[in-house]
């Protein structure tokens, strides 16, 4: 690591940061000294005095506030002499084992944060790493605490609003599982690896594994270089599972990455590695195809447009289907996906603006998309994973150490995969006047309208989910910033700040003091008729009719998690009754309904 020029008379003062263990610091005279230590670990300022002792010190010597502050600006040396520093840096104490959050980095949209709000994102994610498995239950549904946490950190909430959106999601969490004895030892032979890929199981001994490749590897950087980069057949299956699962393991890294927190990256590389890698054909076709064409990659919004014109495509999902993916888009019309998945192909020269782009696009489409005729905007619960996942491609330009050849790759399958979710949410009409002319329920209330999308933060804070909402916000606001570099491009669709915020108002009238808050697949009307077999008051199950499908049910409870009583009992449907109760989430009522019980 070089540094810069000091001021006359100055000495460069420089701190290994590896804290496991803490190392000795070191003083570094003159420019262009090189320091023994890895660049990601060092801390570094200087000092006025004319003279530094040249050996080794303890770091009992430097006055500290607890880990994850800043350090103090003053050192004392030596026992004896105090000297000031021009300039500090926050010392990231996060390991493969424990996480803390700098009250200094809140993420890619910049906020203040203070102490208190570090202290409690840094506790509760610490605690959720140590108490909770990565599914809440069998059927693979995901934990959202680091996210949601890190998400309303990012966005300027205090600890009561960081706590809350803990306490609302931790009592139907699954208890962490202890790892099995010698398996992580296994997962280094790839060969042995492969019998526990895709086993929810070994979710334990994956993270344990990684946990321990990011120590052994002397980073998170070249753990990812060596298990997601590398291009060789484990680094390739890796690269592909990230996108399953909703893209739910790369949402996971990204939180990890986005806030340098080695244990959450563990998290989402070793969740990575428990989902089925069933995008593989998909991938590996429309990839060789890409590179085996010639022509300029389109706009993604004239992609978008294809899909929509094509009526194989759009008819190729059902209201009924399991997975509107894997059983309806791959299954119905196959051909069809991959020919337009295979038209991209980005350049280096094109990096940053096209995944500002896929930003943007993704923005637009769940945006449109929330907008139906006739009914309340709600926004699509799949598509908005799209869109919440987006950021981490921004740190991954940013960053060095990846190469730009896996930069383009990796947004490359993002964007051919929102192509197939567009799809399988029937390829909804994307009507950007209906967002311009979108009333909020404030202007019918009487209330006064704000003038940005951050005067809304605090009511978002409150808004008890799982997380879901305050990520679609964070998302939207650094989407919002970044499109206005691009002003003036054909592919913008999101013209100006006024359309920013009636996406955010959209967004609040949805979730605000609401029990439904999503759309499971907004392009087919089947999904939106459903909107009333649910009434929040005492939880009870309103205007069932034989001829509702479980599919139809299940698509409008999933979000039902503020119910505070036991579910009412559900009697006399197929001769069956259950008490689902407080904590189930409607989950186990699939068992009641006919034909075959689904997950979604």
């Amino acid at each position: 690591m070089r540094f810069p020029s000091p001021p006359p008379r100055a000495r460069f003062f420089v701190r290994c940061l590896i804290c496991q263990p803490i190392r000795p610091l070191f003083v570094v005279y003159g420019a262009g000294s090189q320091s023994p230590c890895r660049d990601a670990y060092l801390e570094f300022g200087y000092c006025w005095r004319s003279s530094m002792p040249l050996r080794c010190l303890s770091p009992s010597k430097m006055r500290l506030v607890p880990a994850s502050r800043r350090v103090s600006k003053h050192i004392t040396i030596a026992g004896s002499r105090t000297y000031s520093f021009n300039h500090t840096r926050t010392i990231n104490m996060a390991t493969a084992h424990k996480i803390k959050v700098p009250v200094t980095n809140t993420g890619l949209w910049k906020f203040k944060q203070q102490d208190s709000s570090a202290d409690m994102v840094s506790e509760l994610l610490q605690k959720d790493l140590e108490k909770h498995h990565v599914f809440f239950n069998n059927d693979g549904f995901h934990n959202h605490i680091p996210h949601h946490l890190l998400a309303l950190y990012g966005t300027g909430a205090g600890p009561e609003a960081i706590q809350m959106g803990y306490k609302e999601n931790e009592n139907y969490q699954r208890p962490a599982k202890n790892s099995h004895d010698g398996v992580a030892d296994e997962l280094h032979d790839w060969e042995k690896a492969k019998k526990y890929l895709g086993r929810e199981r070994h979710y334990p001994d994956f993270l344990l594994f990684y946990q321990r490749e990011i120590e052994r590897l002397g980073g998170w950087q070249e753990a990812l270089n060596e298990h997601l980069f590398k291009g060789d057949e484990r680094a390739d299956d890796m690269f592909q599972r990230m996108f399953a699962g909703f893209l739910h393991p790369i949402i996971q890294l990204m939180y990890g990455v986005e806030w340098e927190q080695p244990a959450i990256l563990a998290e989402g590389l070793a969740q990575a590695a428990v989902h089925k890698n069933e995008l593989k054909p998909f991938f590996e076709e429309t990839e060789r195809r890409a590179r085996e064409g010639g022509a300029p990659m389109p706009r993604i919004a004239e992609l978008v447009e294809e899909v929509r014109g094509n009526e194989k495509l759009v008819g190729a999902v059902r209201m009924g289907d399991r997975n509107k993916v894997f059983d309806g888009v791959l299954v119905r019309a196959p051909e069809e996906m991959k020919d337009i998945a295979s038209k991209v192909r980005v350049s280096a020269e094109e990096l940053d603006e096209r995944t500002v782009e896929m930003f943007h696009a993704c923005a637009w489409i769940a945006g449109c998309a929330a907008q139906k005729p006739g009914k309340e905007a709600r926004w699509d619960f799949f598509l908005i994973h799209h869109l919440n996942s987006s950021p981490i491609f921004l740190s991954f330009n940013a960053a060095p150490w990846i190469s730009t050849e896996n930069k383009i790759r990796m947004l490359e399958h993002k964007i051919r995969l929102d192509l197939v979710q567009y799809a399988a949410r029937g390829s909804p009409e994307l009507r950007i006047d209906a967002v311009r002319s979108y009333r909020p329920k404030d202007q019918d209330l009487k209330k006064p309208l704000v003038s940005k999308p951050t005067d809304l933060l605090s009511r978002f804070h409150k808004i008890p989910d799982d997380g879901h909402t305050i990520k679609v916000v964070r998302a939207l606001g650094i989407c919002q910033e970044l499109s206005a570099k691009y002003a003036g491009r054909p592919w913008i669709k999101i013209k100006d700040d006024e359309d920013w915020l009636k996406l955010h108002y959209s967004v609040l009238d949805g979730t605000e003091h609401v029990e439904e808050k999503w759309v499971r697949t907004t392009g087919l009307d089947e999904a939106w008729k459903v909107s009333n077999l649910w009434t929040p008051l005492h939880g009870r199950l309103t205007n069932v009719r034989p001829d509702h499908t479980c599919a139809q049910l299940t698509s409008r409870w999933h979000e039902s998690k503020t119910v505070r009583e036991a579910w009412d009992e559900c009697s006399g449907w197929c001769g069956t009754s259950r008490m689902v109760k407080r904590g189930i989430h409607c989950y186990n009522i699939y068992s009641l309904f006919q034909p075959n019980p689904i997950s979604i």
